[in-house]
């Protein structure tokens, strides 16, 4: 394989490591453009699946003016085909998320709100509940169904301040009902976290069940 480094502007003083089967300028030209259209494709998720065999038929048959899809209709074909394939991934995270609550809700020690919040009490504390537009300190860490954490200040020495009336519903709901003190573990589903959309260029994708563990420091009273 060619490793290009550049060394300068303009592409002056690109070293290539010699290869037997890259003798050429060209052929590590010809080399890197399909490492690079390789990349492209891996990024997208095309890769997985891609006929080998088509895929270079259509390279050189466009070159060789004639194609049997026009450049147009590509577009629209791989448009639709990546669309429909969002789509199926995200009923199966769905369909995913939805069978971790169902099981979920059957163990021991967790409890279910009407809405479908989901928690269990791993410490109690006695203080106050924080109210709609408190204020209120925590610590905590946030995972995904399997095990993916997105955020955590569990093991820092400061807790992080919230307000109460701009946080996800799952998660201000599950602060209304604990004291000062108290540690639980809550399960939002997707509807009371960020739906069917998740959170673009995160861990967090659509219809994430988010699952936290919090502990409730301190309430200021707004």
């Amino acid at each position: 394989m060619a490793v290009l480094s550049s060394c300068n502007k303009g592409g002056e003083g690109v070293s290539v490591k010699e290869n037997s089967e890259l003798k050429t300028k060209i052929d590590t030209v010809s080399y890197s453009l399909g490492v690079l259209m390789a990349k492209s494709l891996k990024q997208d998720k095309y890769y997985d699946s891609i006929d080998y065999g088509k895929f270079i038929a259509g390279f050189k048959e466009f070159f060789d003016g004639h194609q049997k899809i026009s450049a147009e209709e590509a577009e629209n074909f791989l448009r639709k085909f990546s669309a429909d394939k969002t789509l199926a991934e995200m009923e199966t995270e769905k369909q995913k998320n939805e069978e971790f609550l169902v099981k979920n809700a059957q163990k021991n020690g967790v409890k279910t709100t009407e809405d479908g919040l989901q928690y269990e009490v791993l410490e109690s504390g006695n203080g106050i509940s924080p109210d709609t537009n408190d204020l209120v300190y925590i610590h905590y860490k946030g995972s995904l169904i399997d095990g993916t954490v997105f955020d955590a200040v569990a093991d820092t020495a400061e807790s992080v301040p919230l307000q109460m009336n701009k946080i996800i519903p799952g998660m201000k709901e599950a602060l209304s009902m604990m004291k000062e003190g108290d540690k639980w573990k809550i399960y939002i589903p997707y509807k009371l976290a960020y739906g069917e959309y998740g959170v673009p260029n995160s861990p967090i994708k659509p219809y994430s069940t988010l699952i936290f563990e919090i502990t409730l420091d301190k309430v200021e009273k707004q």
